[in-house]
């Protein structure tokens, strides 16, 4: 009889089964994620990075001071040296605010759009960021449609 009842009838599963195989599929949906913006990160061309790190500059830009976006862009700037000094008249600029950090990121070269890009991927790697991602992600298809007097 038993074997009959686990033949003719699911399994039921408890809560806690259920509760851990949610949290497994979401992790598995943000582990491909940030996969799959890297690897399209990787795969844009110049133009398309300094459109990409301009539009996540623009949605990042109203982000509270102590965000780690924020110390994430200052650290690339100060570990990176001169970087986009060339630019900016070759002045160090007092990178103490936020305002100062979205004016030299701007300005970026191409390649240095690109590096900035991969430094913030590297950093929302770590911790999953879905905004960061999905903001990527938007851009990387908006540069595909978007006319090129657009960016």
């Amino acid at each position: 009889m038993a074997k009959r009842a686990a033949l003719g009838r699911p399994v039921e599963r408890s809560g806690t089964e259920n509760t851990h195989d949610k949290e497994h599929g979401a992790v598995s949906t943000g582990a491909f994620q940030v996969w799959m913006g890297q690897w399209r990160l990787a795969k844009l061309d110049a133009p398309g990075c300094v459109f990409v790190l301009r539009y996540v500059l623009g949605a990042f830009r109203a982000r509270k001071v102590e965000d780690a976006f924020w110390k994430t862009m200052k650290l690339f700037f100060e570990s990176a040296g001169g970087v986009g000094l060339e630019r900016t008249g070759g002045l160090q600029k007092d990178l103490s605010t936020t305002k100062e950090l979205l004016a030299r990121a701007s300005v970026l070269a191409p390649d240095q759009a690109h590096a900035l890009l991969d430094h913030l991927s590297q950093s929302y790697e770590l911790t999953g960021d879905r905004l960061f991602w999905r903001t990527v992600s938007d851009a990387i298809q908006l540069y595909a449609v978007a006319p090129p007097t657009y960016w």
